[in-house]
């Protein structure tokens, strides 16, 4: 019975290490996915926590920013975001990249939307990628090469 018990629980444990490597890769993929995308209509540069990313010597600040598919996401200021995922809330502190003295995009991956966020305490609206909020652009990674090049265009 205790030899069941054993190699049962190194069996779930093997399973769960099997199922993160898995995971992480997957993200990792996308995400230099994302960064050869973007590369086609600029330059990109890795900083701490963000990314710096010239178009046409336009800088931008960029965020790569992962949201499960199952997940919600809402913009509550330039400087908190939430995402939400049944009933748990994290709520991000994102003043760092808020106080870039440039224009920001934020690319939101695998969850393709829709995305909200809080014009005032009253008024809740959807995002629109062709749209600044706070000088935010929040763009689903499904439509980088979509919006990217009307960027690229000065708009």
């Amino acid at each position: 019975m205790k030899e069941f018990l054993l190699i049962t629980t190194i069996i779930i444990i093997i399973s769960i290490l099997i199922f993160y490597i898995i995971w992480c890769y997957q993200n990792k993929q996308i995400t230099k996915s994302i960064i050869s995308q973007l590369t086609k209509y600029g330059e990109l540069k890795k900083e701490d926590k963000y990314y710096i990313f010239n178009i046409n010597n336009i800088e931008y600040g960029l965020y790569i920013l992962r949201v499960g598919n199952s997940s919600k996401l809402s913009f509550n200021s330039n400087k908190i975001w939430e995402k939400r995922y049944k009933n748990n809330i994290n709520l991000m502190d994102m003043t760092y990249f808020a106080n870039l003295e440039k224009p920001k995009i934020v690319i939101v991956y695998p969850n393709l939307g829709p995305y909200l966020y809080y014009e005032d305490e009253n008024n809740i609206k959807f995002t629109n990628s062709l749209e600044n909020i706070w000088d935010l652009r929040i763009i689903p990674y499904s439509k980088i090469d979509e919006i990217i090049p009307i960027l690229n265009n000065g708009k």
